[in-house]
C-alpha cells in the first residue's frame, strides 16, 4: 500500500547520511552557480561554485561504489571544507565585499559532528575551528582596511547577501535537525534494549538488528558506540579486571567488540585498519590487564 512519501535525512548507515549531505549541499552550490550566472555572466565566481558542485557530485558517486574509505574521506572532507572557507572569503573579497559570505562559516562549524568524532578526530577539529576563525578574523580585517580606504564602500542589504543568509539558515537547520534525529534514533535503541544483566548469554540476546546497529555505529568509531555498549552492559568495564588500568578510547573499543563475538579480521574491516594493527592492539591491552590466555576468552565469557 503506498504510504507517501517520506524524506529522511537520518539512517543508521554512515555512508548513505554523507552521500545525502553531500547531495544536499552540491543543491546549495548549483543554486550559488545558478544565481552568479544570471547576475554575473560565466564569470570565475560562476566557474569556481559549478566546479564546487562538481566536486561533490563525484564524491558521492566515489561513496556509493565504497571506493573511499571512512578515513580517507574525512581526510578529503578537512581539504574540503578548508576549501569552503577560502572560496566564501574569495567571492566575497572578488565583489568588494557587497557579498557578505561570512555567515557560511557559521553552517561549517555545525556540520563538523556530522562527518567527524569528537574523539577520535580532535586533530581534524582543532584544524577546522582554527581554519575557520582565521578567515572569519581575515574577513572582518579585509571589510575594515577597504572601508578606510574606500569611503565609498557599504554592505548593502541586497540579494546575494539575502540569500546567503537564507542558505545559512537552511544549512544550520539541516545540520541541527540531523544531530536531534541522530540522538532520538540511538536514544530509541537504548530504550528497546531490556537487557537486565551482564552474562554469557548476553551476545545471544541482542537480536541480529540491534547487533547491526550496534556495528554500524561502531563503523563510525563514534564515542557513542561505547556509551550505548555500557548502557547494554552495564558491568561491563566495571569489573575489577579494568580497575586502574588507564585503557585509551581505542582500546576500550577493541575490547567491547571483542565482547559481541567479533574475531581479529571483523574487528579490523569495522574499524577501517589492519588485522596486524588490531593484534598489536590487543597485545597491548593483554599487557595492560595481565592477561595470560587468549584475548577473546576473558571477553567473550565475562
Amino acid at each position: 500500500m503506498y504510504s507517501g512519501f517520506k524524506f529522511q535525512i537520518f539512517s543508521n548507515d554512515y555512508y548513505k547520511n554523507i552521500r545525502r549531505y553531500l547531495f544536499f549541499l552540491s543543491l546549495i552550490y548549483l543554486y550559488y552557480f545558478y544565481i552568479f550566472l544570471i547576475q554575473d555572466g560565466l564569470s570565475l565566481n560562476c566557474l569556481v561554485y559549478f566546479f564546487t558542485f562538481l566536486f561533490t557530485f563525484l564524491t558521492i558517486f566515489l561513496l556509493k561504489k565504497k571506493f573511499l574509505s571512512v578515513e580517507i574521506f574525512k581526510r578529503l572532507a578537512l581539504i574540503f571544507i578548508i576549501y569552503l572557507n577560502f572560496l566564501h572569503y574569495l567571492v566575497a573579497y572578488s565583489l568588494n565585499f557587497t557579498v557578505n559570505n561570512i555567515y557560511f562559516q557559521f553552517s561549517i562549524i555545525t556540520s563538523i559532528p556530522i562527518i567527524f568524532d569528537f574523539k577520535t578526530d580532535k586533530r581534524k577539529i582543532f584544524i577546522i575551528i582554527f581554519t575557520t576563525l582565521v578567515f572569519f578574523v581575515i574577513h572582518g580585517v579585509s571589510q575594515i582596511y577597504l572601508h578606510l580606504k574606500s569611503n565609498d564602500l557599504t554592505i548593502d542589504v541586497n540579494f546575494h547577501n539575502l540569500s546567503s543568509i537564507l542558505i545559512s539558515m537552511v544549512v544550520i537547520g539541516h545540520n541541527l535537525s540531523f544531530l536531534y534525529l541522530r540522538e532520538r534514533h540511538f536514544s530509541k535503541l537504548v530504550i528497546n534494549k531490556k537487557i537486565n544483566s551482564t552474562s554469557e548469554n548476553n551476545v545471544q540476546e541482542l537480536n541480529s538488528k540491534d547487533l547491526e546497529e550496534l556495528i554500524e555505529i561502531a563503523k563510525i568509531n563514534n564515542i557513542l558506540f561505547l556509551e550505548k555498549f555500557e548502557i547494554i552492559y552495564p558491568d561491563f568495564f566495571n569489573t575489577e579486571l579494568f580497575h586502574d588500568k588507564d585503557l585509551t578510547v581505542n582500546e576500550l573499543y577493541i575490547c567491547a567488540l571483542t565482547k559481541l563475538g567479533l574475531n581479529t579480521k571483523d574487528i579490523a574491516q569495522i574499524s577501517n585498519t589492519t588485522p596486524k594493527s588490531v593484534e598489536s592492539r590487543k597485545y597491548r591491552i593483554k599487557k595492560k590487564l595481565n592477561l595470560t590466555e587468549k584475548f577473546s576468552v576473558y571477553f567473550i565469557s565475562s
